[in-house]
């Protein structure tokens, strides 16, 4: 059996502090953050794909949005990238169901803090 996993990206600009950090991590600094979503589906449906695209993008957007110009540290506590993930994860949900009726599972959340540095939060679908 086929299975598709579906990608998109967002980003937003917040300030964050790690308050328990022992160098300088510990002061507000800020960052653009860059997510990633994935959705897993095995089916595809009666138009021929998984899910809009532009309906993945909105759902993570309308996340993202919440944190965009923000103190992190207000929505995420300790407000470390890998919590930001969960966070993120937990806000977006398990399924989504697309306009034709196909079910589609979110299975991961990647959040870049740096271009060189990220962390990914998967479960089992």
């Amino acid at each position: 059996m086929d299975t598709f996993e579906l990608t998109v990206e967002s980003s937003f600009d917040a300030a964050h502090f790690l308050p328990k950090h022992t160098g300088q991590c510990k002061n507000m600094h800020g960052h653009t953050w860059r997510v990633a979503a994935t959705w897993i589906s095995g089916t595809l449906g009666s138009v021929g794909y998984a899910a809009d695209f532009s309906q993945l993008k909105l759902a993570l957007r309308e996340v993202t949005d919440e944190l965009d110009h923000d103190i992190i540290n207000e929505h995420v506590t300790p407000p470390s990238a890998e919590k930001i993930a969960q966070y993120i994860f937990d806000k977006l949900g398990n399924f989504l169901c697309t306009e034709d009726g196909a079910v589609i599972a979110l299975k991961a959340i990647e959040v870049w803090e740096s271009p060189t540095t990220s962390v990914k939060v998967t479960r089992d679908a």
